[in-house]
């Protein structure tokens, strides 16, 4: 009897390993070339802003001169785009495994971060206007300026000569009156 009972577990557990068996390898396989695309894709964010070297001028322009210098942005966002792929990743092979209880909270981040991401490229284009504004108004000024240096001394002189003349004439002006008084 105990025999029967030994065989008839080890038929069913070998019946739900070769059912499994497929599943598991397949999610393995999926785990294995998501996680080289993850490192491939963040290899690639990283190089891109090295190469163009955005990862400084950010860096610099966020933090400061001093703190940009140490902080490496081309690595801490080839890291964010490593993990945001392999969230992706992690929903197939899970999903692979037929393990959808782990799947929703999953899909729940996803979700709002596709939701957060419109509105942080809204805000980027804001801050784009606004130093393209800033750097316009900046120009502007800095030409007033130059030309301004050469008209200077003009103005000065035309708005002292303009003053004299109009105290001078308000002086004659009050003399008269006296006189015809």
């Amino acid at each position: 009897m105990d025999g029967d009972f030994i065989q008839s577990v080890l038929a069913q557990l070998t019946s739900s390993t070769e059912l499994y068996l497929p599943r598991l390898l397949g999610a393995v396989v999926i785990l294995i070339i998501g996680w080289i695309i993850a490192l491939i894709a963040g290899a690639v964010v990283r190089g891109i802003l090295r190469r163009t070297g955005l990862d400084e001028k950010l860096a610099g322009w966020l933090f400061g001169e001093p703190r940009g210098s140490q902080m490496d942005l081309a690595r801490s966002t080839g890291k964010a785009v490593f993990y945001l792929v392999m969230l992706f990743v992690l929903v197939a092979f899970f999903q692979a495994l037929g393990l959808t209880m782990l799947i929703e909270p999953i899909n729940n981040l996803l979700n709002q971060v596709f939701v957060f991401i419109p509105q942080l490229v809204g805000a980027g284009v804001l801050l784009l206007i606004a130093w393209i504004s800033a750097r316009s108004s900046s120009s502007l000024s800095s030409a007033c300026t130059r030309s301004w240096s050469s008209i200077a001394p003009l103005t000065c002189w035309l708005t002292i000569s303009c003053a004299s003349c109009s105290q001078s004439s308000t002086a004659s002006l009050v003399r008269a009156s006296r006189v015809s008084s």
